[in-house]
């Protein structure tokens, strides 16, 4: 089920990943993020979120590209590899994800469809806030998750 919510402000600090969705090293880009925000007194907290710089429905492993993020309090420099991205609040899509990578381009499908028949139109980089740690089971990504994409209205109801 999508809904249409609104979402406050939040400042992270991010690394990038390029390559394989399989070979992402999701625990590790967590620990060097929470290292990161102790070490600068940036004050983490929060669940760890990705934010995606491609269409899921044109990824393959040689264009997956995602910025794995933290929330932090305290707003910091980056520098070493690590980007701050501050987030202004917005009205988001957000749907409820719980299934494998191969599983994002339905439920997107399902949400860009909600967007749609709402009259808001896609705005912004979509954002996904993890609810647990990825874990690989088989060679695979099981992700529970929630899915945001930013919206703006294009018509009154």
């Amino acid at each position: 089920m999508v809904k249409i919510k609104r979402r406050g402000s939040f400042d992270y600090i991010s690394k990038e990943y390029e390559g394989p969705i399989e070979e992402l090293p999701f625990k590790k880009y967590i620990k060097d993020l929470n290292k990161w925000a102790k070490k600068k007194k940036a004050k983490p907290y929060g669940k760890p979120a990705a934010f995606y710089q491609y269409d899921f429905d044109k990824a393959s492993d040689k264009n997956f590209r995602a910025d794995i993020g933290i929330p932090i309090k305290e707003r910091r420099k980056g520098g070493e590899g690590y980007k701050l991205k501050f987030l202004p609040p917005t009205k988001v899509a957000v749907k409820k994800f719980k299934g494998t990578p191969a599983d994002y381009a339905e439920a997107y499908e399902e949400i860009y469809d909600y967007i749609e028949k709402k009259g808001y139109k896609p705005f912004g980089q979509r954002m996904e806030k993890f609810k647990k740690t990825p874990e690989k089971k088989g060679g695979v990504f099981q992700i529970k998750s929630e899915l945001q994409v930013p919206v703006k209205e294009t018509s009154k109801k």
